[in-house]
């Protein structure tokens, strides 16, 4: 065995202490597969060597939001955040706790205690969240940062970064540096310096020696002395990179040696030098997919993720038009790594499942009015439990709504999330200009319904709508069409039509009873 080989055994079983080698115990029976088209990242586990997660985005409502595997991508397993709920922007794991999961979803931050697989809402600034391994959480919406240090429940709001930025970095042993793209900072983010003239997609620090750094510019830099001084990378390969598109690339270096360094491209595949970027290799054999754009060779995947291992320095995941792929050998062989088909298990119940019953009740109504008039009304709505409603609707046909919670304009309004035993509280208006809605003969009736709606399933659904009515007094003019009775005003009551028609049928029927042609 030689002496590098040596010493990459010993740091592997170092690195891999207190890791678990054969995955989670809170994985579920396995059975499903990726949607090779719809992965959006894979996230491997800090501290569980074998436990990866795959974020995808089917268009079927009966995928997963989120997958789940043990056993290093061979078969995967469900969580509670299924697509028809869930779309996954970013996900966590604590490095010093493997059981504590963060996801920002489009309903807002969730957490997991059992390694992913159940859920619960919890309070976490909206962006991108990132671990630093001594446990600090940070989220940033690619301009601002927040962050919340160990053992802390309160977030602190960092010096606002000058411009925007796609990637947040934290030093692997100092919590006072943090590389955001193109800036970085050396007090914990109380001031920043600019290092890149151009953003920077991806920005990775040397596991063996933390001052060499690698970025992805315009074209690949490198730094040797912790991302003070950068140079660029010497190309032989017709300066491929100088092709990539910022946004769709990723670097990473070798956990072991320093001098090997990694670069994944959308255009052109994905490139290793084992040489500090002095000559380039193409290590893809057996990774597939479909090319972006690549005019040095078309048979050249693009890859849309890159990510190194943190506890094994020969594994890396890639993700391509075909799926997820994973490399145990240090890029000589990879293999797909997209599931097996079986017998799935279900998802487990997601936190927005349950039964929330709401009951509407609309009342105030005048009995008679006389228009044209703008009416005047109350309305209440009950939250009857058992469980949070989801996402509450409220809409009527009225022209204004003035209420106790959430927000409302026009005839429409919206509450959010509703604790069971809520009550809300609702003033309404209409104008009515003339005639009505619904004619009847015993007078011109006004009636108005509303219904109320939530995502949560509701238990009963039948007191979801009411209606309320009142009638428009004749004021001399009847509805057509009743015994003995004449001519409905138009709409507009009392307009410029209303009377003269009335008038002009009033003299017809005086007339044919003059000349006897009128029989009732």
């Amino acid at each position: 065995m030689g002496a590098r080989n040596i010493v990459r055994t010993l740091t592997l079983l170092v690195m891999g202490a207190g890791a678990s080698v054969s995955g989670h115990a809170a994985c579920l029976t396995g059975g499903y597969t990726l949607d090779s088209e719809s992965i959006y990242d894979v996230v491997p586990h800090p501290t569980e060597v074998d436990t990866l997660y795959a974020i995808q985005n089917p268009n079927g409502p009966d995928g997963i939001a989120l997958l789940k595997s043990c056993d290093g991508g061979v078969s995967w397993s469900a969580t509670a955040l299924t697509r028809d709920f869930y779309s996954v922007s970013s996900l966590a794991i604590d490095p010093t706790n493997g059981e504590s999961a963060y996801a920002i979803t489009n309903r807002g931050a969730l957490v997991s205690s059992d390694g992913g697989i159940t859920w619960s809402e919890t309070s976490l600034p909206f962006g991108r969240l990132v671990f630093g391994r001594d446990g600090t959480l940070y989220s940033h919406d690619m301009a601002n940062i927040e962050r919340r240090l160990p053992g802390h429940s309160d977030w602190e709001t960092l010096t606002p970064v000058p411009a925007s930025f796609d990637v947040l970095r934290p030093h692997p042993t100092d919590s006072n540096r943090i590389h955001v793209g193109q800036y970085y900072s050396v007090d914990g983010g109380m001031s920043w310096q600019r290092v890149f003239p151009d953003r920077v997609a991806d920005v990775r620090y040397s596991s063996s020696d933390p001052l060499r750094m690698i970025a992805t510019a315009t074209p690949a830099l490198l730094s040797t002395d912790g991302g003070v001084n950068w140079s660029e990378l010497p190309l032989e390969e017709f300066e491929v990179f100088r092709t990539t598109t910022a946004s769709g690339t990723a670097v990473a270096f070798d956990a072991l040696d320093s001098g090997t360094i990694w670069v994944a491209t959308r255009s052109c595949g994905l490139w290793r030098s084992s040489t500090g970027g002095a000559r380039w290799q193409l290590p893809m054999t057996g990774l597939t997919g479909m090319s972006n754009a690549c005019w040095f060779s078309p048979d050249r995947p693009e890859v849309s993720r890159f990510k190194p291992s943190p506890l094994d320095a020969d594994r890396f995941f890639a993700v391509t038009s075909d799926g997820l792929f994973i490399t145990n050998n240090d890029g000589d062989t990879w293999v797909e790594a997209n599931g097996q088909a079986g017998n799935p298990e279900p998802p487990p119940p997601n936190p927005f499942s349950g039964d929330a019953d709401l009951e509407l009740d609309l009342f105030g109504l005048p009995g008679t009015f006389t228009p044209p008039v703008t009416l005047q009304f109350s309305g209440t709505i009950r939250h009857n439990g058992p469980d949070v409603a989801r996402e509450v609707m409220f809409s009527i046909p009225a022209d204004s709504i003035s209420s106790s919670h959430g927000v409302c304009e026009g005839g429409a309004c919206d509450f959010g999330d509703l604790a069971p035993g809520t009550v809300i509280q609702l003033q309404l208006q209409r104008e009515i200009l003339g005639g009505g809605i619904a004619a009847r003969c015993n007078g011109d009736v006004f009636e108005i319904s509303g219904r109320v709606t939530a995502t949560t399933n509701d238990p009963v659904p039948d007191n979801n709508s009411d209606t309320v009515s009142s009638t428009r007094q004749n004021s001399g003019s009847i509805i057509s069409g009743c015994p003995g009775e004449g001519l409905l005003q138009p709409e507009g009551g009392g307009g410029s039509l209303g009377y003269p028609l009335l008038l002009a049928l009033l003299v017809s029927v005086f007339t044919l009873r003059s000349s006897g042609r009128y029989r009732r």
